[in-house]
C-alpha cells in the first residue's frame, strides 16, 4: 500500500471503511496501523443471505506480497495479490450470529495500544485499542458500546516552519543569550562600583 507509518511498507495503515464497528473512528479521524498484516480475501456474501463489510483496506496501490524476505517489496504480477487488498472484514448471518477477520494480530497487542508509552503509537495506531474494542463490542451485539474511550493524553505537535523557525532560533539562541549577558554584566559592574 502507499499509506504506511514510519519507512516500513509492511506496516499499512489501511483506509477505514464505513461500518458500525468503524464510524466512530471516522468521526474522531483516528488512523488504524496493522504491523505486518496479511490480506484477506471477500467472496460474495455470508452464509444464509447475510451481509458482509470490509472494515479496512489498502489503497488502489496496495498488493498483497508473497516474498516477506524481500526488505524492498515490490509487486510482482506472478505471485502477489493485486490490489487494493482487504485487512479486515465483517460478517452477520443468522440469529445474531457475526464474525470479524483482521489480517493482523498485533494491532491490539500492548505494544501496540498502550498510548502513554510509545509515541509511535500517537502518531499513527492511536485507533487500535478502540478498533478492537468496537469489534468485541459488535460481536456482542453491544452497539451501545461502540464508541472512543478516552485517551491518556493528547499530542498536540509543535510545527514550525519558515520565519517563524528563524526566529525563535534568533530569539532562542541568540536574543537570550545576549539579555542574559548584558544583565550579568550590568550586575557585575554595579557591584564593583559599589
Amino acid at each position: 500500500t502507499d499509506s504506511f507509518f514510519g519507512n516500513d511498507p509492511l506496516t499499512p495503515a489501511p483506509k477505514i471503511e464505513p461500518h458500525a464497528i468503524t464510524e466512530p473512528l471516522l468521526e474522531q479521524r483516528l488512523t488504524v496501523s496493522l504491523p505486518e498484516a496479511r490480506s484477506i480475501s471477500v467472496k460474495g456474501k455470508a452464509p444464509g443471505g447475510g451481509s458482509v463489510a470490509v472494515l479496512l483496506r489498502g489503497s488502489a496501490k496496495s498488493w498483497g506480497e508473497t516474498d516477506l524476505k524481500n526488505k524492498k517489496p515490490a509487486f510482482d504480477p506472478k505471485t502477489d495479490v493485486k490490489g487494493p487488498v482487504v485487512f479486515a472484514a465483517a460478517a452477520a448471518w443468522g440469529r445474531g450470529t457475526r464474525l470479524v477477520v483482521v489480517g493482523d494480530s498485533d494491532f491490539c497487542s500492548n505494544g501496540m495500544t498502550d498510548l502513554a508509552s510509545n509515541p509511535f503509537i500517537i502518531a499513527g495506531a492511536a485507533g487500535n485499542p478502540d478498533f478492537f474494542l468496537n469489534a468485541v463490542n459488535w460481536l456482542a451485539g453491544r452497539k451501545e458500546l461502540i464508541s472512543i474511550a478516552p485517551k491518556p493524553m493528547e499530542l498536540k505537535p509543535l510545527e514550525i516552519t519558515g520565519p517563524k523557525r528563524v526566529s525563535l532560533i534568533f530569539v532562542c539562541a541568540v536574543l537570550a543569550p545576549l539579555v542574559i549577558g548584558f544583565i550579568g554584566l550590568f550586575v557585575w559592574v554595579r557591584r564593583r562600583s559599589m
